[in-house]
């Protein structure tokens, strides 16, 4: 028997159910129309018995049988009687009876609906009597064959009518179920057609809300699975990516279970390490390290187990050929499809060539930073051994200029003090160039009067301009702030620079220094410095060159005019530290004119004078007592002398040692003047021990650094030991005198 489809299943039981319930509805009907039928055809017997008895009554009184009979018959006409009987009942006898007419009612209903109805009716009996006298009986019998037979006629045309009710019921309950199913059979067909792979196919929502709602439950059915098997795809897209990197890779690749066994071993590992997979699968991972490197299995296999992602690691692997290599290891946990760790995955790359580049790089910067550092002590040497015996020609020559010479011996002095001068001048070139090119430099933020610096300068430099027969000539102009921030030593270096080549290159005419502002700054203001010449000029081919390290315009210029070459290159580096440049303009054979500007801040008031350099004499009856420690005879000569000239009273000490020993003894002095490089105890050692005798005794006596090295590193280490200021050698008698009035009058 072929399989129905839900429509026609549904019809079928429809119309079997709608023919039952019509079936059933027919039985009760006709059922009803019998009763009804019965009920009238009682009433109307005991209709006709009431009409009949009177006149019965009458009659048989009067022995009328005749009329009996006739009035019997008249009756009998009613379809709804069967019979009329009057008769006598003891003894039994008939006196007139009549057939009605629904007696010969043919029943055309079929039998099982009369056995259906199972009509029974009983006869109609009444006595007829008289004064109390009963003359007879009548007996009245309905008709059932009219019942059954009216029942039958309208269950007929009320089963038509119901059958033809149904079957229209059928047809339109066909056409429903036929629209209503068609997005059910639209829904079963995408579901075919998406099941073939056509997965963007989606039914429409329309019909009955249980079927859109079922074709809206399908697409948002079907979208997750296009878009689940979209990410499979891209999914196993790049697991074959993966898979084609870690074939095609150089790292070596390999995974291992909690164990620490290999579990899968990439080409690349088979490169690095030389053994084949078949050879390695299974094996513990510790068959990779050296012997020295064994106790590092046990954290190798510790990270398998509970590393996080990204761990990195270097170590040491033997291959199969016994080469020694350096790895580093990127270790990441593998876990199962629930999450569960279940090994981890190593990526190996060979780092033994840039670990032996590491090395030689270290090895490179150890060997520059002994290099920087012989530097620095060649450097702090040759300072100390320049500046030592320049201290004692400078400051003896000082001394004996001022005493009573002849004018031919005052020549002499000066020429002296002028080579002096001029050997310091190239010493310090030297030791600045090697302070900028380390770093070491550092420019002082302080307040200061510009037109101090300016002037001071010039003035300085003008006796020599003078000498040459040059005129000399700066202004600054209105607009430039008297006070400003920045450093004056190192702005008064470069404009003696500047001033001092101009007058070198320069045979006839003159020097002119112009200071002018540049523009205005938020937080300050770009000077604006000129220095024009009309000397020699400068060719244009070497412009370029000449702010380079080392560079004259050619090599007759060291010759005819001296000089290291190191002066505009410094003065261009300060100018750049400085927030400035520089530049020059020259015209060969007429002159030339260098620019350079600098950033410099406004001072808000004018600096405070120093009081250290007031020159004044300290007083006759409590002199100052000074402590100079320094091993040299000449320089020990000459401070005693310089000091006790202007009424200080003066220790000397040969070394540390000595030092400590006086103020062992209770000897106080008002400053200490100490050199750092004496040999047995230094400078530094000594002041070291000065500060520890001093703890907790509520004395500080001021100590001043005077060495004959000038590098920053060397002033830092003074004052982080405790000294109170720095002054470097060949010193100048006002900048002795200054810091030791300073520290006396701070003790007075």
């Amino acid at each position: 028997m072929p399989r129905l489809s839900l429509s026609a299943r549904v019809l079928w039981l429809t119309s079997l159910g709608l023919l039952l319930l019509t079936l059933a509805g027919l039985l009760l009907q006709a059922r009803s129309q019998v009763e009804n039928e019965r009920e009238a055809s009682a009433e109307n017997v005991r209709s006709v018995a009431a009409a009949l008895l009177p006149v019965l009554r009458q009659t048989l009184v009067t022995g009328d049988i005749e009329t009996v009979q006739q009035t019997l018959d008249s009756v009998s006409k009613y379809r709804g009687l069967a019979k009329i009987v009057v008769y006598q009942p003891v003894p039994y006898r008939v006196l007139a009876q009549a057939t009605g007419k629904g007696a010969s009612t043919a029943i055309t209903a079929p039998a099982w609906f009369t056995g259906l109805l199972n009509v029974e009716m009983a006869p109609y009996q009444s006595v007829i009597s008289l004064g109390g006298i009963t003359y007879a009986e009548l007996l009245i019998e309905p008709s059932l064959a009219v019942i059954v037979e009216n029942a039958w006629q309208v269950s007929r045309q009320v089963a038509i009518a119901s059958l033809v009710l149904l079957s229209v019921l059928i047809f339109l309950l066909g056409l429903i179920l036929r629209q209503g199913l068609k997005p059910l059979t639209a829904l079963a067909q995408t579901v075919k057609r998406f099941g073939d792979g056509e997965l963007s196919e989606r039914v429409a929502v329309a019909g009955p809300p249980e079927i859109a709602s079922t074709a809206e439950a399908f697409n948002q059915m079907a979208a997750s699975i296009e878009e689940l098997l979209a990410k499979v795809r891209i999914s196993e897209q790049t697991n074959r990516r993966l898979a084609l990197v870690v074939e095609q890779s150089d790292d070596a690749i390999l995974t291992l279970d909690l164990g620490g066994h290999v579990l899968s071993w990439n080409p690349g590992a088979e490169r690095l390490y030389g053994y084949p997979a078949q050879e390695i699968m299974g094996r513990s991972v510790g068959f990779l390290l050296p012997e020295s490197r064994q106790p590092e299995l046990a954290q190798w296999l510790d990270r398998v187990r509970h590393a996080i992602a990204g761990t990195r690691f270097e170590t040491q692997v033997l291959t199969r050929d016994a080469r020694l290599l350096d790895v580093s290891i990127s270790a990441s946990p593998l876990f199962d499809a629930d999450g569960k760790r279940i090994g981890e995955i190593n990526i190996g790359h060979d780092i033994t060539g840039s670990k032996a580049m590491a090395r030689a790089l270290q090895n490179a910067k150890e060997a520059a930073e002994a290099a920087n550092r012989a530097k620095s002590e060649f450097l702090a040497n040759m300072s100390h051994e320049i500046r030592t015996p320049m201290n004692g020609i400078l400051g003896m020559t000082e001394l004996t200029l001022d005493t009573e010479l002849t004018e031919e011996q005052r020549d002499y002095l000066n020429i002296v003090r002028s080579s002096a001068e001029a050997l310091l001048t190239v010493l310090n070139d030297i030791l600045d160039f090697s302070k900028i090119e380390a770093g070491h430099l550092e420019l002082e933020q302080i307040s200061f009067e510009l037109s101090g610096v300016v002037n001071g300068a010039a003035r300085t430099l003008a006796i020599r301009a003078q000498e040459k027969g040059l005129a000399m000539d700066w202004s600054i102009a209105p607009d430039v702030p008297a006070f400003l921030v920045g450093d004056p030593a190192r702005l008064r270096q470069i404009l003696l620079n500047l001033i001092g080549n101009a007058i070198k290159f320069t045979e006839q005419g003159g020097v002119k220094l112009r200071v002018s502002v540049e523009r205005h700054l938020e937080q300050g203001v770009l000077l604006h410095l000129a220095v024009s010449d009309t000397g020699i000029g400068i060719p244009p081919d070497q412009v370029d060159t000449i702010f380079k390290a080392f560079s004259q315009v050619d090599a007759s210029m060291t010759r005819r005019f001296g000089g290291t070459g190191l002066g505009l290159s410094i003065c261009s580096r300060l100018v750049t530290m400085m927030g400035g440049r520089i530049w020059v303009e020259s015209v060969l054979g007429q002159g030339s004119t260098f620019h350079f500007t600098v950033a410099l801040g406004i001072a808000r008031a004018a600096p405070v004078a120093d009081a250290a350099k007031m020159s004044a004499r300290p007083d006759a009856a409590t002199p100052c007592q000074v402590l100079v420690v320094e091993d040299v005879p000449v320089n020990q000569k000459l401070a005693q002398a310089l000091l006790e000239k202007r009424g200080y009273g003066v220790t000397l000490a040969q070394d540390g040692i000595e030092a400590l020993e006086l103020l062992r003894r209770g000897r106080q002095f008002g400053v200490i003047l100490m050199d750092l490089q004496m040999p047995g105890l230094d400078g530094y050692e000594a002041t070291a021990r000065i500060r520890e005798m001093e703890r907790g005794s509520g004395r500080r006596t001021p100590i001043v650094a005077v060495t004959a090295s000038a590098l920053h590193t060397d002033r830092e280490r003074c004052l982080a030991l405790g000294m109170d200021d720095f002054v470097a050698k060949p010193f100048r008698a006002d900048e002795v005198l200054a810091a030791v009035e300073k520290y006396c009058r701070q003790g007075a």
